[in-house]
């Protein structure tokens, strides 16, 4: 079936299937009852500290990516990648997100969505093109669990 992505400012529609909020942050002033039917799960989308590091360590759009995708194959979030897979698979799936641009014009800047609709449809078979990411002389380092450290050495230099 298909993944699509859809501006929780939008109302729902009956071809839309199974609704997932992938955000880590409620869309501001959205009321609950607009969103019906949905689910929000946190879990499939990036950490705080996923996002701060990126931020922090100016990575790629590749490396963020790619460490995003570690942390969806994470015990707490694996579960939830793969029932949004098989919805996805059997009835088609729509992921809210809390940008007020058209699915058209999304970009991976905009919400984290974007790279969560891109691991599904590479789970389905379908591929799916990634954008040729503008290249950077940042350094970056891995993310492991390990990474509590730097982000806690980040804080105490002052970093919020």
């Amino acid at each position: 079936m298909k993944v699509t992505l859809k501006s929780a400012y939008l109302p729902y529609e009956s071809r839309d299937g199974a609704r997932y909020l992938a955000e880590s942050l409620w869309p501001e002033g959205v009321e609950t009852y607009r969103l019906s039917p949905y689910l929000w799960v946190q879990e499939l989308a990036p950490s705080y500290e996923l996002k701060e590091m990126a931020i922090w360590k100016h990575w790629s759009p590749e490396k963020f990516r790619e460490e995003y995708r570690k942390e969806l194959h994470m015990t707490q979030r694996s579960p939830w990648f793969d029932l949004v897979v098989t919805q996805a698979r059997e009835k088609g799936v729509t992921l809210l997100h809390h940008s007020h641009k058209k699915d058209s014009d999304i970009r991976p800047s905009d919400t984290s969505v974007y790279y969560l609709k891109k691991f599904i449809d590479e789970e389905l078979g379908h591929g799916g093109q990634w954008p040729q990411p503008q290249r950077s002389a940042a350094q970056t380092v891995n993310l492991s669990r390990d990474s509590s450290e730097e982000a806690e050495q980040w804080t105490n230099e002052g970093g919020k």
